[in-house]
């Protein structure tokens, strides 16, 4: 049972900093994961057009997620970069808009800036405004509410957790509540709904919440939650 509860939480903890939206293909069936990690290495070694072919082909097929570790997003724009394979202005700033990537970033990155030398003008006249566009769509107050709940988890567990084991169990309690709230409510609350590390530079995600709701909840309701999103 163990087992079955740890690959629960490895699955779960991929995909929390995701781009994740209601699927219309099965991307564990798709393969997706072993493409980005083999256009991924690919494009360590630069081999830039067997790791865009790979790519390319993958997202005529499904959205992208923009994963931990690949970012593959990011790699797909700079190798078209690389390979001057006629990258639009908004496949670029969509890396903003859509997937939360510093400004900075943009402009900084070392295959990136040969892009934005060629719209500096355009883009930094638009990069605050892209910034907000992102910023909006993201629900900043469930982002706040997911961070109190990681506080309250490690209330206690970070010191005297045998004395006050009843009020951990009573805040783990409350937070599964919480939990099975923002699931019915939000869905999953990816990076898509609650942003990214660069938001104020912390990682917010929900594994270690997880991790300590009762099996039950987890087999019966988040589980099946993730799985039918």
């Amino acid at each position: 049972m163990k087992v079955k509860y740890l690959f629960l939480f490895l699955i779960v903890s991929f995909f929390l900093t995701s781009c994740w939206t209601k699927p219309n293909k099965d991307y564990l069936a798709d393969d997706y994961y072993l493409s980005v990690s083999e256009a991924d290495s690919l494009y360590i070694i630069k081999e830039y057009e067997k790791s865009y072919e790979i790519l390319d082909e993958l997202f005529s097929n499904v959205a992208p997620l923009n994963t931990t570790p690949y970012k593959e997003i990011s790699t797909y724009v700079k190798l078209k970069v690389i390979l001057d394979d006629n990258l639009e202005y908004t496949e670029y700033t969509e890396l903003i808009t859509k997937y939360g990537f510093p400004i900075k970033y943009l402009k900084k990155d070392s295959v990136l800036s040969i892009y934005y030398a060629k719209v500096r003008d355009r883009f930094d006249t638009e990069a605050s405004t892209l910034r907000k566009e992102y910023e909006t769509s993201l629900n900043l107050e469930l982002r706040d509410k997911i961070i109190e709940m990681k506080r309250l988890d490690q209330l206690y567990r970070q010191g005297n957790y045998k004395q006050n084991i009843e009020k951990q169990n009573k805040i783990d309690s409350t937070n599964a509540e919480e939990l099975i709230y923002i699931f019915d409510t939000y869905g999953f609350p990816s990076e898509t709904i609650i942003g990214g590390y660069y938001i104020d530079n912390q990682f917010v995600n929900i594994d270690a919440l997880l991790l300590h709701t009762k099996d039950s909840i987890r087999e019966n309701f988040l589980s099946l939650k993730f799985w039918t999103m």
